[in-house]
């Protein structure tokens, strides 16, 4: 039972990997947009404007690292710097247009490539594959969300 559950762990590893992996649309003005500025753009986006240190701690990385990060996707012109309107000595990083536009552009290139992979089941391997998906997620509202 252990080693088919790892096997079957290693595969959702996999294919996890698979639907993050940014895929031919990960270029700002011709160049390639990483890892980290992908972390970090997703991350501004799910989590709305942040200050610098609210960043950091959402992305699991020191202050100096989300700096460089957000400095790097304003000069691709991902994101925008602007001042609180709470507090004028606080600066919050938001996605800007072009940021927007490429995260769904990339969301819709590994949705593409996850529906290609799925493609490769039996309509009846599809729907075990969803009960079992149902059934896995079904208390997802109920568990505390990872900052993975």
């Amino acid at each position: 039972m252990e080693d088919l559950l790892e096997e079957v762990v290693a595969g959702l590893e996999q294919l996890w990997r698979l639907r993050w992996r940014p895929g031919p649309v990960a270029e700002a003005d011709g160049r390639p947009v990483h890892g980290a500025e992908w972390r970090c753009l997703w991350a501004i986006r799910r989590h709305g404007p942040l200050g610098n240190r609210e960043l950091a701690e959402v992305l699991g990385v020191g202050a100096p690292a989300a700096s460089l990060t957000v400095r790097r996707l304003t000069d691709l012109g991902l994101v925008e710097q602007r001042p609180d309107p709470n507090d004028r000595r606080r600066i919050l990083v938001q996605v800007a247009p072009a940021g927007l536009r490429l995260l769904e552009e990339a969301r819709q290139a590994r949705q593409s490539l996850v529906a290609e992979r799925l493609r490769r089941l039996s309509p009846s391997e599809l729907a075990t594959l969803k009960t079992l998906l149902d059934k896995l997620t079904a208390d997802r509202d109920r568990e505390p969300r990872s900052r993975a």
